[in-house]
Protein backbone atom coordinates (compact mmCIF):
# COMPACT_ATOMS: atom_id res chain seq x y z
CA UNK A 1 0.00 0.00 0.00
CA UNK A 2 1.53 3.31 -1.13
CA UNK A 3 1.45 6.64 0.70
CA UNK A 4 -1.59 7.84 -1.19
CA UNK A 5 -3.54 4.68 -0.40
CA UNK A 6 -3.36 5.26 3.35
CA UNK A 7 -6.55 6.57 5.00
CA UNK A 8 -6.41 10.26 5.86
CA UNK A 9 -5.98 10.90 9.58
CA UNK A 10 -8.20 13.74 10.73
CA UNK A 11 -6.11 16.11 12.83
CA UNK A 12 -6.41 19.72 13.92
CA UNK A 13 -4.42 20.60 10.82
CA UNK A 14 -7.02 18.81 8.71
CA UNK A 15 -9.72 20.94 10.32
CA UNK A 16 -7.64 24.05 9.63
CA UNK A 17 -7.53 23.10 5.96
CA UNK A 18 -11.28 22.45 5.95
CA UNK A 19 -11.87 25.88 7.47
CA UNK A 20 -9.64 27.60 4.91
CA UNK A 21 -11.33 25.80 1.99
CA UNK A 22 -14.80 26.61 3.34
CA UNK A 23 -13.91 30.27 3.82
CA UNK A 24 -12.54 30.57 0.30
CA UNK A 25 -15.60 28.80 -1.14
CA UNK A 26 -17.89 31.23 0.69
CA UNK A 27 -15.94 34.26 -0.57
CA UNK A 28 -16.15 33.03 -4.16
CA UNK A 29 -19.82 32.09 -3.81
CA UNK A 30 -20.77 35.52 -2.46
CA UNK A 31 -19.21 37.09 -5.54
CA UNK A 32 -21.17 34.70 -7.77
CA UNK A 33 -24.59 35.34 -6.21
CA UNK A 34 -23.98 39.09 -6.17
CA UNK A 35 -23.95 39.15 -9.96
CA UNK A 36 -26.97 38.65 -12.23
CA UNK A 37 -27.24 35.91 -14.84
CA UNK A 38 -25.39 37.42 -17.78
CA UNK A 39 -26.93 38.24 -21.14
CA UNK A 40 -24.11 37.13 -23.43
CA UNK A 41 -23.78 33.34 -23.79
CA UNK A 42 -26.64 32.67 -21.34
CA UNK A 43 -29.87 34.23 -22.56
CA UNK A 44 -29.94 32.73 -26.08
CA UNK A 45 -29.39 29.14 -24.87
CA UNK A 46 -32.24 29.56 -22.40
CA UNK A 47 -34.50 30.86 -25.15
CA UNK A 48 -33.47 27.99 -27.43
CA UNK A 49 -34.45 25.23 -24.98
CA UNK A 50 -37.47 26.94 -23.43
CA UNK A 51 -40.18 25.32 -25.54
CA UNK A 52 -38.41 22.02 -26.30
CA UNK A 53 -38.84 18.72 -24.53
CA UNK A 54 -35.70 17.34 -22.84
CA UNK A 55 -35.24 14.56 -25.43
CA UNK A 56 -35.60 17.08 -28.25
CA UNK A 57 -32.95 19.24 -26.59
CA UNK A 58 -30.51 16.33 -26.57
CA UNK A 59 -31.29 15.37 -30.17
CA UNK A 60 -30.85 18.96 -31.33
CA UNK A 61 -27.55 19.26 -29.47
CA UNK A 62 -26.21 16.17 -31.23
CA UNK A 63 -26.94 17.90 -34.55
CA UNK A 64 -25.31 21.22 -33.62
CA UNK A 65 -22.88 21.03 -36.52
CA UNK A 66 -20.46 23.46 -34.83
CA UNK A 67 -17.66 21.01 -34.09
CA UNK A 68 -18.78 20.90 -30.45
CA UNK A 69 -20.40 18.00 -28.61
CA UNK A 70 -22.24 18.94 -25.40
CA UNK A 71 -25.74 17.41 -25.21
CA UNK A 72 -25.65 17.04 -21.42
CA UNK A 73 -24.84 20.73 -21.08
CA UNK A 74 -27.96 21.70 -23.03
CA UNK A 75 -30.04 19.18 -21.08
CA UNK A 76 -28.93 20.75 -17.79
CA UNK A 77 -29.99 24.19 -19.02
CA UNK A 78 -33.42 22.80 -19.86
CA UNK A 79 -33.90 20.90 -16.60
CA UNK A 80 -32.84 23.86 -14.45
CA UNK A 81 -35.09 26.17 -16.46
CA UNK A 82 -38.09 23.92 -15.88
CA UNK A 83 -37.26 23.34 -12.21
CA UNK A 84 -36.84 27.05 -11.49
CA UNK A 85 -40.59 27.77 -11.64
CA UNK A 86 -39.80 31.28 -12.77
CA UNK A 87 -37.03 31.90 -10.21
CA UNK A 88 -34.26 31.60 -12.76
CA UNK A 89 -31.62 33.47 -10.79
CA UNK A 90 -32.07 31.19 -7.77
CA UNK A 91 -31.97 28.00 -9.84
CA UNK A 92 -28.87 28.73 -11.90
CA UNK A 93 -26.91 30.50 -9.19
CA UNK A 94 -27.65 27.75 -6.65
CA UNK A 95 -26.37 25.15 -9.08
CA UNK A 96 -23.26 27.26 -9.73
CA UNK A 97 -22.54 27.68 -6.02
CA UNK A 98 -22.99 23.95 -5.37
CA UNK A 99 -20.45 23.18 -8.06
CA UNK A 100 -18.00 25.63 -6.48
CA UNK A 101 -18.48 23.97 -3.07
CA UNK A 102 -17.84 20.54 -4.58
CA UNK A 103 -14.72 21.85 -6.34
CA UNK A 104 -13.15 23.06 -3.10
CA UNK A 105 -14.20 19.88 -1.28
CA UNK A 106 -12.55 17.68 -3.90
CA UNK A 107 -9.47 19.92 -4.00
CA UNK A 108 -9.06 19.42 -0.26
CA UNK A 109 -9.68 15.68 -0.55
CA UNK A 110 -7.08 15.29 -3.31
CA UNK A 111 -4.49 17.24 -1.28
CA UNK A 112 -4.86 14.88 1.71
CA UNK A 113 -3.89 17.32 4.47
CA UNK A 114 -2.49 15.61 7.56
CA UNK A 115 0.28 17.69 9.14
CA UNK A 116 1.22 21.27 9.90
CA UNK A 117 3.30 21.55 6.73
CA UNK A 118 0.35 20.18 4.75
CA UNK A 119 -2.02 22.76 6.22
CA UNK A 120 0.31 25.71 5.65
CA UNK A 121 1.07 24.82 2.05
CA UNK A 122 -2.59 23.98 1.40
CA UNK A 123 -3.57 27.56 2.27
CA UNK A 124 -0.94 28.71 -0.23
CA UNK A 125 -2.37 26.30 -2.84
CA UNK A 126 -5.86 27.74 -2.27
CA UNK A 127 -4.53 31.21 -3.02
CA UNK A 128 -2.85 29.89 -6.17
CA UNK A 129 -6.07 28.14 -7.23
CA UNK A 130 -8.22 31.25 -6.92
CA UNK A 131 -5.50 33.56 -8.24
CA UNK A 132 -4.96 31.64 -11.48
CA UNK A 133 -6.18 33.51 -14.56
CA UNK A 134 -7.94 30.29 -15.60
CA UNK A 135 -10.02 30.29 -12.40
CA UNK A 136 -12.11 33.26 -13.53
CA UNK A 137 -13.57 31.23 -16.38
CA UNK A 138 -15.17 28.88 -13.86
CA UNK A 139 -16.85 31.49 -11.71
CA UNK A 140 -17.57 34.79 -13.40
CA UNK A 141 -19.87 33.45 -16.11
CA UNK A 142 -22.64 30.87 -16.02
CA UNK A 143 -23.34 30.24 -19.72
CA UNK A 144 -25.90 29.76 -17.82
CA UNK A 145 -24.38 26.43 -16.61
CA UNK A 146 -20.61 26.72 -16.30
CA UNK A 147 -19.39 23.61 -18.13
CA UNK A 148 -15.72 24.46 -17.55
CA UNK A 149 -16.32 24.28 -13.81
CA UNK A 150 -18.11 20.98 -14.29
CA UNK A 151 -15.17 19.47 -16.18
CA UNK A 152 -12.82 20.51 -13.37
CA UNK A 153 -15.17 18.84 -10.87
CA UNK A 154 -15.39 15.67 -12.97
CA UNK A 155 -11.59 15.52 -13.32
CA UNK A 156 -10.95 16.07 -9.61
CA UNK A 157 -13.57 13.41 -8.84
CA UNK A 158 -11.65 10.99 -11.04
CA UNK A 159 -8.43 11.78 -9.17
CA UNK A 160 -10.11 11.19 -5.81
CA UNK A 161 -11.42 7.83 -7.06
CA UNK A 162 -7.90 6.91 -8.16
CA UNK A 163 -6.63 7.81 -4.67
CA UNK A 164 -9.27 5.64 -3.00
CA UNK A 165 -8.89 2.04 -1.81
CA UNK A 166 -10.50 0.88 -5.02
CA UNK A 167 -13.17 -1.73 -5.68
CA UNK A 168 -15.89 -2.10 -8.27
CA UNK A 169 -17.53 1.16 -7.23
CA UNK A 170 -14.40 3.12 -8.10
CA UNK A 171 -14.22 1.43 -11.52
CA UNK A 172 -17.89 2.12 -12.23
CA UNK A 173 -17.54 5.68 -10.96
CA UNK A 174 -14.64 6.38 -13.33
CA UNK A 175 -16.69 5.15 -16.29
CA UNK A 176 -19.71 7.22 -15.28
CA UNK A 177 -17.54 10.31 -14.84
CA UNK A 178 -16.00 9.89 -18.28
CA UNK A 179 -19.37 9.51 -20.01
CA UNK A 180 -20.92 12.46 -18.15
CA UNK A 181 -17.91 14.70 -18.76
CA UNK A 182 -17.58 13.81 -22.44
CA UNK A 183 -21.27 14.55 -23.02
CA UNK A 184 -20.98 17.87 -21.18
CA UNK A 185 -18.00 19.34 -23.06
CA UNK A 186 -15.22 18.17 -25.35
CA UNK A 187 -12.59 18.71 -22.67
CA UNK A 188 -14.39 16.15 -20.53
CA UNK A 189 -12.01 13.60 -22.07
CA UNK A 190 -9.50 14.89 -19.50
CA UNK A 191 -11.14 12.45 -17.08
CA UNK A 192 -9.51 9.65 -19.08
CA UNK A 193 -6.15 11.47 -18.95
CA UNK A 194 -6.44 11.67 -15.15
CA UNK A 195 -7.28 7.98 -14.79
CA UNK A 196 -4.45 6.84 -17.07
CA UNK A 197 -1.77 9.10 -15.59
CA UNK A 198 -2.87 8.28 -12.04
CA UNK A 199 -2.57 4.57 -12.70
CA UNK A 200 0.90 5.00 -14.22
CA UNK A 201 2.19 6.79 -11.10
CA UNK A 202 0.94 4.13 -8.72
CA UNK A 203 -2.56 5.18 -7.74
CA UNK A 204 -4.57 1.96 -7.72
CA UNK A 205 -8.06 3.14 -6.85
CA UNK A 206 -9.21 2.51 -10.42
CA UNK A 207 -8.04 -0.97 -11.44
CA UNK A 208 -6.55 -2.05 -14.75
CA UNK A 209 -9.98 -3.46 -15.55
CA UNK A 210 -11.55 -0.09 -14.85
CA UNK A 211 -8.93 1.61 -17.00
CA UNK A 212 -9.67 -0.81 -19.85
CA UNK A 213 -13.39 -0.04 -19.62
CA UNK A 214 -12.85 3.72 -19.66
CA UNK A 215 -10.50 3.33 -22.64
CA UNK A 216 -13.19 1.30 -24.43
CA UNK A 217 -15.75 4.01 -23.69
CA UNK A 218 -13.35 6.59 -25.09
CA UNK A 219 -13.05 4.57 -28.29
CA UNK A 220 -16.85 4.30 -28.56
CA UNK A 221 -17.14 8.05 -28.07
CA UNK A 222 -14.67 8.71 -30.87
CA UNK A 223 -16.46 6.38 -33.26
CA UNK A 224 -19.86 7.89 -32.50
CA UNK A 225 -18.63 11.47 -32.69
CA UNK A 226 -16.50 11.31 -35.81
CA UNK A 227 -17.93 8.29 -37.59
CA UNK A 228 -21.65 8.10 -36.84
CA UNK A 229 -22.65 11.67 -35.93
CA UNK A 230 -19.93 13.42 -37.95
CA UNK A 231 -19.56 16.20 -35.38
CA UNK A 232 -15.86 16.75 -36.06
CA UNK A 233 -13.84 19.48 -34.33
CA UNK A 234 -14.14 23.28 -34.18
CA UNK A 235 -12.98 24.98 -37.35
CA UNK A 236 -10.10 27.45 -37.10
CA UNK A 237 -12.08 29.97 -39.11
CA UNK A 238 -14.87 30.29 -36.54
CA UNK A 239 -13.13 32.41 -33.89
CA UNK A 240 -10.44 35.01 -33.47
CA UNK A 241 -7.36 33.90 -31.57
CA UNK A 242 -4.29 35.39 -29.99
CA UNK A 243 -1.01 35.04 -31.87
CA UNK A 244 2.21 36.60 -30.68
CA UNK A 245 1.54 40.12 -29.44
CA UNK A 246 -1.75 40.57 -31.31
CA UNK A 247 -5.18 39.07 -31.78
CA UNK A 248 -5.89 37.86 -35.31
CA UNK A 249 -9.35 37.52 -36.82
CA UNK A 250 -10.60 34.46 -38.74
CA UNK A 251 -9.92 36.17 -42.09
CA UNK A 252 -6.30 36.74 -41.12
CA UNK A 253 -5.96 33.13 -39.92
CA UNK A 254 -7.27 31.96 -43.28
CA UNK A 255 -4.83 34.16 -45.19
CA UNK A 256 -1.71 33.45 -43.12
CA UNK A 257 -2.09 29.77 -42.33
CA UNK A 258 -4.87 28.01 -44.21
CA UNK A 259 -4.24 29.47 -47.68
CA UNK A 260 -0.48 28.92 -47.38
CA UNK A 261 -0.82 25.32 -46.20
CA UNK A 262 0.95 26.09 -42.91
CA UNK A 263 -1.99 25.48 -40.61
CA UNK A 264 0.05 23.06 -38.49
CA UNK A 265 2.22 26.02 -37.40
CA UNK A 266 -0.88 27.64 -36.01
CA UNK A 267 -1.90 24.41 -34.26
CA UNK A 268 1.54 23.99 -32.67
CA UNK A 269 1.57 27.61 -31.53
CA UNK A 270 -1.84 27.24 -29.91
CA UNK A 271 -0.91 24.04 -28.08
CA UNK A 272 2.43 25.42 -26.92
CA UNK A 273 1.04 28.73 -25.75
CA UNK A 274 -1.88 27.07 -23.93
CA UNK A 275 0.55 24.76 -22.09
CA UNK A 276 2.88 27.64 -21.21
CA UNK A 277 -0.01 29.74 -19.91
CA UNK A 278 -0.57 27.31 -17.03
CA UNK A 279 3.01 27.43 -15.74
CA UNK A 280 4.02 30.97 -16.73
CA UNK A 281 0.66 32.77 -16.47
CA UNK A 282 1.49 33.93 -19.97
CA UNK A 283 0.26 34.15 -22.70
CA UNK A 284 -3.34 35.20 -22.04
CA UNK A 285 -5.74 33.78 -24.63
CA UNK A 286 -2.76 33.24 -26.92
CA UNK A 287 -1.39 36.78 -26.59
CA UNK A 288 1.94 37.45 -24.87
CA UNK A 289 0.62 40.56 -23.17
CA UNK A 290 3.06 40.63 -20.24
CA UNK A 291 6.07 40.01 -22.46
CA UNK A 292 5.04 42.86 -24.74
CA UNK A 293 4.64 45.22 -21.80
CA UNK A 294 8.02 44.24 -20.39
CA UNK A 295 9.65 44.83 -23.78
CA UNK A 296 8.00 48.25 -23.89
CA UNK A 297 9.32 49.10 -20.44
CA UNK A 298 5.89 49.04 -18.79
CA UNK A 299 7.01 47.53 -15.48
CA UNK A 300 3.90 48.41 -13.51
CA UNK A 301 2.68 46.56 -10.37
CA UNK A 302 0.41 44.29 -12.41
CA UNK A 303 3.30 43.01 -14.56
CA UNK A 304 5.52 42.50 -11.51
CA UNK A 305 2.79 40.59 -9.68
CA UNK A 306 2.19 38.18 -12.56
CA UNK A 307 5.88 37.54 -13.22
CA UNK A 308 6.87 37.06 -9.58
CA UNK A 309 3.94 34.79 -8.75
CA UNK A 310 4.55 32.54 -11.75
CA UNK A 311 8.32 32.36 -11.18
CA UNK A 312 7.94 31.39 -7.52
CA UNK A 313 5.17 28.79 -7.95
CA UNK A 314 6.54 27.18 -11.10
CA UNK A 315 10.07 27.47 -9.71
CA UNK A 316 9.01 25.31 -6.77
CA UNK A 317 7.66 22.69 -9.19
CA UNK A 318 10.85 22.73 -11.27
CA UNK A 319 13.02 22.46 -8.16
CA UNK A 320 10.91 19.56 -6.92
CA UNK A 321 11.12 17.81 -10.31
CA UNK A 322 14.90 18.09 -10.39
CA UNK A 323 15.25 16.81 -6.85
CA UNK A 324 12.93 13.83 -7.42
CA UNK A 325 14.06 12.82 -10.93
CA UNK A 326 16.10 9.86 -9.67
CA UNK A 327 13.15 8.46 -7.73
CA UNK A 328 10.91 8.87 -10.77
CA UNK A 329 13.41 6.96 -12.92
CA UNK A 330 12.94 3.88 -10.71
CA UNK A 331 9.17 4.48 -10.40
CA UNK A 332 9.15 5.46 -6.73
CA UNK A 333 6.27 7.89 -6.42
CA UNK A 334 5.13 9.68 -3.29
CA UNK A 335 1.94 11.73 -3.01
CA UNK A 336 3.61 14.97 -4.12
CA UNK A 337 5.21 13.19 -7.07
CA UNK A 338 1.83 11.94 -8.18
CA UNK A 339 0.25 15.39 -8.02
CA UNK A 340 3.04 16.99 -10.06
CA UNK A 341 3.13 14.30 -12.75
CA UNK A 342 -0.66 14.16 -13.12
CA UNK A 343 -0.67 17.96 -13.41
CA UNK A 344 1.80 17.78 -16.30
CA UNK A 345 -0.31 15.14 -18.06
CA UNK A 346 -3.54 17.10 -17.60
CA UNK A 347 -1.92 20.36 -18.75
CA UNK A 348 -0.60 18.66 -21.89
CA UNK A 349 -3.95 17.02 -22.65
CA UNK A 350 -5.82 20.24 -21.96
CA UNK A 351 -3.44 22.22 -24.19
CA UNK A 352 -3.94 19.74 -27.04
CA UNK A 353 -7.63 20.60 -26.98
CA UNK A 354 -6.73 24.22 -27.74
CA UNK A 355 -5.21 23.39 -31.13
CA UNK A 356 -7.77 25.38 -33.13
CA UNK A 357 -7.97 28.41 -30.82
CA UNK A 358 -6.71 29.38 -27.37
CA UNK A 359 -9.06 30.41 -24.61
CA UNK A 360 -8.15 30.76 -20.93
CA UNK A 361 -11.40 29.11 -19.84
CA UNK A 362 -10.55 25.92 -21.73
CA UNK A 363 -7.44 25.54 -19.55
CA UNK A 364 -9.43 25.83 -16.31
CA UNK A 365 -9.01 22.16 -15.40
CA UNK A 366 -5.25 22.34 -15.94
CA UNK A 367 -5.20 25.41 -13.68
CA UNK A 368 -6.83 23.43 -10.86
CA UNK A 369 -4.28 20.62 -11.16
CA UNK A 370 -1.48 23.20 -11.31
CA UNK A 371 -2.54 24.45 -7.88
CA UNK A 372 -2.40 20.87 -6.59
CA UNK A 373 1.09 20.50 -8.06
CA UNK A 374 2.16 23.72 -6.31
CA UNK A 375 0.79 22.26 -3.09
CA UNK A 376 2.86 19.10 -3.49
CA UNK A 377 6.04 20.93 -4.48
CA UNK A 378 5.81 23.61 -1.79
CA UNK A 379 5.04 21.01 0.89
CA UNK A 380 8.15 19.07 -0.09
CA UNK A 381 10.25 22.26 -0.15
CA UNK A 382 9.07 23.20 3.33
CA UNK A 383 9.81 19.73 4.67
CA UNK A 384 13.27 19.61 3.09
CA UNK A 385 14.14 23.07 4.34
CA UNK A 386 13.04 22.25 7.88
CA UNK A 387 15.35 19.22 8.04
CA UNK A 388 18.48 20.85 6.65
CA UNK A 389 20.75 23.34 8.37
CA UNK A 390 21.24 26.44 6.25
CA UNK A 391 23.33 29.59 6.75
CA UNK A 392 21.29 32.48 8.10
CA UNK A 393 21.71 34.50 4.90
CA UNK A 394 20.46 31.64 2.71
CA UNK A 395 17.52 31.02 5.01
CA UNK A 396 16.60 34.69 4.95
CA UNK A 397 16.72 34.83 1.14
CA UNK A 398 14.60 31.68 0.83
CA UNK A 399 12.01 33.04 3.26
CA UNK A 400 11.93 36.37 1.42
CA UNK A 401 11.35 34.67 -1.92
CA UNK A 402 8.48 32.60 -0.59
CA UNK A 403 6.97 35.58 1.19
CA UNK A 404 7.15 37.69 -1.97
CA UNK A 405 5.59 34.92 -4.04
CA UNK A 406 2.79 34.48 -1.51
CA UNK A 407 2.07 38.21 -1.55
CA UNK A 408 1.97 38.20 -5.36
CA UNK A 409 -0.52 35.34 -5.40
CA UNK A 410 -2.62 37.09 -2.76
CA UNK A 411 -2.83 40.14 -5.01
CA UNK A 412 -3.91 37.89 -7.89
CA UNK A 413 -6.63 36.35 -5.73
CA UNK A 414 -7.83 39.84 -4.89
CA UNK A 415 -7.75 40.60 -8.60
CA UNK A 416 -10.19 37.72 -9.16
CA UNK A 417 -12.61 39.40 -6.77
CA UNK A 418 -12.14 42.69 -8.59
CA UNK A 419 -12.92 41.04 -11.92
CA UNK A 420 -16.07 39.49 -10.44
CA UNK A 421 -17.09 42.94 -9.25
CA UNK A 422 -16.43 44.41 -12.67
CA UNK A 423 -18.33 41.76 -14.61
CA UNK A 424 -21.33 42.14 -12.27
CA UNK A 425 -21.54 45.81 -13.15
CA UNK A 426 -21.21 45.06 -16.87
CA UNK A 427 -23.87 42.32 -16.77
CA UNK A 428 -26.39 44.53 -15.03
CA UNK A 429 -25.81 47.27 -17.62
CA UNK A 430 -26.33 44.75 -20.44
CA UNK A 431 -29.71 43.73 -19.03
CA UNK A 432 -30.81 47.34 -19.14
CA UNK A 433 -30.27 47.21 -22.93
CA UNK A 434 -31.18 43.57 -23.54
CA UNK A 435 -33.85 44.29 -26.18
CA UNK A 436 -31.41 46.20 -28.35
CA UNK A 437 -28.80 43.47 -27.97
CA UNK A 438 -31.25 40.73 -28.96
CA UNK A 439 -32.28 42.72 -32.02
CA UNK A 440 -28.65 43.17 -33.08
CA UNK A 441 -28.07 39.41 -32.75
CA UNK A 442 -31.30 38.59 -34.62
CA UNK A 443 -32.37 36.63 -31.54
CA UNK A 444 -35.43 38.59 -30.45
CA UNK A 445 -37.99 36.19 -28.89
CA UNK A 446 -40.73 35.22 -31.32
CA UNK A 447 -43.22 33.95 -28.75
CA UNK A 448 -44.99 35.44 -25.77
CA UNK A 449 -43.33 32.79 -23.59
CA UNK A 450 -39.88 33.88 -24.76
CA UNK A 451 -40.68 37.56 -24.25
CA UNK A 452 -41.86 36.78 -20.73
CA UNK A 453 -38.61 34.91 -20.01
CA UNK A 454 -36.55 37.92 -21.11
CA UNK A 455 -38.71 40.27 -19.06
CA UNK A 456 -38.48 38.12 -15.92
CA UNK A 457 -34.71 37.72 -16.22
CA UNK A 458 -34.31 41.47 -16.71
CA UNK A 459 -36.41 42.17 -13.62
CA UNK A 460 -34.29 39.73 -11.60
CA UNK A 461 -31.11 41.39 -12.85
CA UNK A 462 -32.37 44.84 -11.93
CA UNK A 463 -33.08 43.63 -8.40
CA UNK A 464 -29.46 42.58 -7.87
CA UNK A 465 -27.14 45.08 -6.26
CA UNK A 466 -23.55 44.59 -7.45
CA UNK A 467 -21.01 46.69 -5.59
CA UNK A 468 -19.88 49.79 -7.43
CA UNK A 469 -16.41 49.87 -8.96
CA UNK A 470 -16.10 53.23 -7.24
CA UNK A 471 -15.57 51.28 -4.01
CA UNK A 472 -12.19 50.09 -5.36
CA UNK A 473 -9.34 52.53 -4.60
CA UNK A 474 -7.69 53.95 -7.70
CA UNK A 475 -4.26 52.82 -6.57
CA UNK A 476 -5.48 49.23 -6.26
CA UNK A 477 -6.68 49.04 -9.87
CA UNK A 478 -3.08 49.39 -11.03
CA UNK A 479 -2.37 45.99 -9.49
CA UNK A 480 -5.15 44.23 -11.38
CA UNK A 481 -5.27 42.84 -14.90
CA UNK A 482 -7.35 44.95 -17.29
CA UNK A 483 -9.75 42.61 -19.08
Amino acid sequence: MGPSDQPVRVTRWTWMAWSAAALMAVIVSVAIVRNPVQVTDALVPMLDVQRQAPLVVVRTALKEGTGLSRPLYWLQIKLLLDASRGRYFVAYKTFHVLLVAVLFLLFLRAARVRSRDDALTFVFALVVLTGMHTFLGMVWEGYPVNHYLEIAVFSLSALVLCQSRGGWMADVGASVLLVAAALTLDSGLLVWVVVVSARLVGLRGVSWRGLAVTTGLLAVYMVLRFGVLGIGVPDVGERASGFGFSRIEPVEIERRFVATGHLYYFYLYNIGSAFASVFLSEPTAGRWVLTERIMNGELDPMVATRVISALVATGLIVWFTIRRRAAWAVRQFEHSDQLVIICAAVALGNAAMCFSYVKDEIMSTAGVFYALAVFGASRDALAQWSRARRPAVVATVFAAVLFTGSCAWTVRTTDSQYQMLRIGTVDRYEWAHVDEWLAQQNQAPKTAQGARLVRDLRDEAMRTRPLSLLSVPRWAVEWFIPE
